[in-house]
C-alpha cells in the first residue's frame, strides 16, 4: 500500500489553524489572548514596522493580490513542459490564503472574540430612553458650542501626546490595555486617493500592527480619527466602542482643538438619532441651537468627503466590509458605528465605573 507523504508545512499550518479556531471560540482563551498575548505580539510587530514611514501592511496586501492574480497569467505564458497544473496552482493559492488567515487572526483578529465593552468596563447596558437621549443632547450641544475653536492645523505631536495620556488614564478601568510611555508612529497610506473614494479616513493594519490615517483628513477630523484608530491598535475591534473611546479621549483633553474634534466628530450620529425622535419643529430648533460656525463646518466637511466618494467603488467596499464585520462577532455590521450614542447613554447612566465617576 502506497504511503501518503504529508509535507511538514501542512502539519504546521493545520496546527496553527486549530490554535486560531480554538482561541476564537473559547471565551477564556480569547480573553487571555487580548490581555496578555496581543499586547506583547503587537508591540513586537510595531517595533519591526516603525522604521518605515509607509504602511507595510498596504505593501504586503498589494504584493499578495498582484501575485495571486498574475500567477494565472504567467502560467499561460509558459510552455506545456514548464507549466504548472491548474489544480496545483489553485492548491498553492489556497494554502497561501490560509497562512494569511492565520497571520491576520493571531496578529490582531482574535480580538473580535473578546468580551464586549459592557463586560470589560463593568457598565450596565441602559435600556433606551427618549428622556435620557434628550438630556444628553442638551448637554452635548452646550459642550459642543463651548468647545468651538477654529482648527487650522493637524498638530500631530500634540494630538499624539494628548491621546496617549487619555488612554493611559482610562486604562484597565475602561476595559482596555493601557499603552506605554510611547506609541508607534502613524503610518501613511499607500493609496489615499483610493481609500478616500470608499469613504475611509483610517484603518488598522493587522499584519504589522500599524494604524494608518488618510492624508486627506481635514484638521478637524484628525484628533478623533487618530484616537479611534489608536484604540484599534490597543485591541478594540468594535467600531462603536472605538468611537466611544475616541470621544472620551478627545473630550477629556486639555487642548481645546482636540476637545472640539471629539464633540464635532459625533455630531452626525447625534443629528441622525435626533431626526428619528424629534418632531420637525424640534429638530429645526436643535439645529438652530448649534453655533452657525459649527453648522457651516459640518456642511463643508460632509461636502468635502462626498466629493471624494465613489458610489460604485464605495458601495462595493461597504457591502464587503459589512459582510466582514457581521462574520466577526459584529452582527449589526456597518450600523455598529452609530451605536456609539447607545454606549454614551449607558455610560451616563452608570454609577459603578470608577473612571466615569471621578
Amino acid at each position: 500500500m502506497k504511503k501518503i507523504k504529508v509535507k511538514r508545512r501542512y502539519i504546521v499550518l493545520l496546527i496553527f489553524l486549530i490554535i486560531v479556531l480554538f482561541i476564537r471560540h473559547v471565551a477564556w482563551a480569547s480573553l487571555w489572548y487580548s490581555l496578555y498575548f496581543y499586547p506583547f505580539f503587537s508591540w513586537c510587530l510595531s517595533y519591526t514596522s516603525r522604521f518605515w514611514a509607509f504602511s507595510l501592511g498596504d505593501l504586503f496586501i498589494a504584493i499578495s493580490v498582484t501575485v495571486l492574480v498574475s500567477a494565472w497569467g504567467i502560467r499561460r505564458l509558459l510552455n506545456r513542459r514548464n507549466r504548472i497544473s491548474k489544480k496545483k496552482l489553485l492548491g498553492y493559492e489556497v494554502e497561501y490564503l490560509l497562512w494569511i488567515y492565520v497571520w491576520f487572526y493571531l496578529s490582531w483578529g482574535i480580538n473580535y472574540s473578546q468580551p464586549n465593552f459592557y463586560k470589560r468596563a463593568k457598565v450596565n447596558a441602559a435600556p433606551y430612553s427618549e428622556a435620557a437621549f434628550r438630556s444628553f443632547v442638551d448637554d452635548y450641544v452646550h459642550d459642543l458650542n463651548v468647545s468651538y475653536c477654529p482648527v487650522k492645523g493637524k498638530h500631530t505631536e500634540t494630538v499624539r501626546r494628548e491621546v496617549l495620556a487619555a488612554y493611559r488614564k482610562m486604562g484597565k478601568g475602561f476595559g482596555i490595555n493601557p499603552p506605554g510611555e510611547d506609541a508607534p508612529p502613524v503610518k501613511r497610506m499607500m493609496f489615499p486617493r483610493l481609500i478616500s473614494s470608499v469613504g475611509v479616513t483610517g484603518y488598522m493594519g493587522p499584519f504589522f500592527a500599524e494604524y494608518n490615517l488618510n492624508s486627506d483628513l481635514l484638521p478637524i477630523n484628525y484628533p478623533f480619527t487618530y484616537a479611534h484608530e489608536f484604540s484599534h491598535w490597543l485591541g478594540i475591534t468594535n467600531e462603536s466602542e472605538a468611537n466611544l473611546y475616541a470621544y472620551f479621549a478627545c473630550t477629556h483633553s486639555r487642548v481645546r482643538s482636540v476637545r472640539y474634534s471629539g464633540y464635532f466628530s459625533i455630531l452626525g450620529y447625534v443629528l441622525s438619532n435626533a431626526r428619528r425622535i424629534y418632531k420637525p419643529a424640534e429638530y429645526k430648533n436643535l439645529r438652530s441651537s448649534i453655533l452657525p460656525q459649527i453648522r457651516y463646518q459640518y456642511d463643508v466637511d460632509n461636502a468635502y468627503w462626498r466629493g471624494k466618494y465613489s458610489t460604485i467603488i464605495g458601495g462595493a467596499q461597504d457591502y464587503i466590509y459589512d459582510f466582514y464585520l457581521r462574520n466577526n462577532n459584529m452582527p449589526s455590521g456597518l450600523q455598529s458605528y452609530s451605536e456609539v450614542i447607545n454606549l454614551i447613554l449607558s455610560c451616563r447612566a452608570n454609577k459603578t465605573n470608577k473612571y466615569l465617576n471621578e
